[in-house]
């Protein structure tokens, strides 16, 4: 069901470009689009990214009792969601490339961003999937009764973590800028702004498993009870 609501914003996106009356877009919006298009996908799976083991319900069992490192797991979840949404934003971004003439380079540098969005919200859902369980009932997205101060931090955290989507947009905006005062071309500037971003989030993510399997590790069996307790 998340995926189908990204397929919506394909065929909603795609219409757009599609119908527009001119076949490019300017030098400046170029990287914004294409930005854009591989940024899309994480707004509708962020119950996915954010609520790993919500849809495991009793199926946390397994891995509760599985020997391998808790990081392993968060890993694991974390590419889990990968071919989803890669591959539904490298078919916005293949659709702006085609009908908007995107260049190469800029469509590189969509590509950087793509992982830079994907290790920010991986990140924040291996953070939050431990500390704020939530399960989801079969055959919906629906989260069960839970809370009131568990749903307001969820809901805040959901809309933190559109703000932190933000931040593949600074590459764009910096080489927008250094073109804009006649410097360096924007594209350039975008894709090594963004090659620093990425190696920046690699390193932390990197960092930050070992700590997030440890909390896992701690919260584990408040995550059990929560996410297989049946409550309508």
């Amino acid at each position: 069901m998340a995926v189908a609501s990204n397929l919506l914003w394909l065929v909603i996106f795609g219409g757009m470009v599609f119908f527009r009356r001119s076949g490019s877009a300017g030098a400046g919006a170029q990287p914004f689009i294409a930005t854009a298009a591989v940024v899309l996908p994480f707004f509708g799976m962020s119950q996915l990214l954010l609520n790993h083991f919500g849809f495991d319900r009793s199926g946390f069992r397994a891995l509760l009792l599985s020997p391998v490192p808790r990081w392993q797991i968060l890993l694991g979840k974390n590419l889990a969601t990968l071919p989803f949404t890669m591959g539904i934003g490298l078919a916005l971004l293949l659709l702006v490339t085609l009908t908007m003439r995107i260049p190469a380079l800029v469509v590189l540098t969509a590509c950087l961003q793509f992982l830079i969005a994907l290790l920010l919200l991986s990140m924040l859902g291996n953070l939050i999937s431990p500390l704020l369980p939530c399960r989801v009932a079969p055959g919906s997205l629906k989260p069960t009764k839970q809370p009131l101060t568990t749903t307001l931090l969820l809901i805040f955290c959901h809309m933190f973590s559109s703000a932190m989507l933000s931040s593949a947009f600074l590459p764009p905006l910096v080489g927008w800028l250094f073109a804009r005062a006649g410097w360096l071309p924007a594209a350039p500037i975008s894709l090594l702004f963004s090659a620093v971003e990425l190696f920046i989030l690699v390193v932390l993510y990197s960092l930050s498993l070992p700590h997030l399997g440890r909390l896992l590790q701690n919260r584990e069996k408040e995550v059990l009870r929560i996410v297989t307790q049946d409550v309508e």
